[in-house]
């Protein structure tokens, strides 16, 4: 179930030309989550943060930022972009990461290392690293 709810929200409709996002626009959708939420800044590998939501309401994700843009094909309504980074805030506090990436995302060894070491909180302050990193998977408590 948390893989369909992370495919949901990966798919975005019509995210082609999306604007750049400030740091203003993650620390807003920080400070609406109920703990610390992680992203890669406001660019990462050239893709620069185009989307930064809070989890629909009964999600388990609190915060999902998005990176690049894609274009959908066919009679594709929706499209998956290069990067995206789901938190979820744990009752215990702490945060659970999940990243996908897919088309336009460079995926060598030394990126994804990479964009596991950029992690870092969007809301002020310093915040504990994740308790759990997973890839293709959404996050889960």
């Amino acid at each position: 179930m948390v893989t369909t709810i992370g495919l949901v929200l990966a798919s975005v409709a019509g995210c082609q030309d999306e604007s750049r996002l400030s740091e203003q626009d993650a620390r807003d959708v920080a400070s609406r989550a109920e703990g610390p939420v992680f992203y890669v800044g406001t660019e990462f590998a050239g893709l620069p943060l185009t989307r930064a939501k809070t989890g629909p309401e009964g999600s388990p994700v609190d915060a999902y930022f998005v990176y690049g843009d894609c274009e959908p094909s066919g009679d594709e309504p929706r499209c998956t972009p290069p990067l995206q980074i789901q938190s979820a805030v744990c009752a215990n506090g702490g945060t659970r990461v999940g990243i996908f990436v897919s088309h336009g995302f460079p995926r060598g060894q030394g990126q994804l290392r990479a964009l596991v070491w950029s992690l870092r909180s969007a809301g002020d302050g310093e915040a504990p690293a994740p308790e759990e990193i997973r890839f293709d998977l959404g996050p889960s408590c």
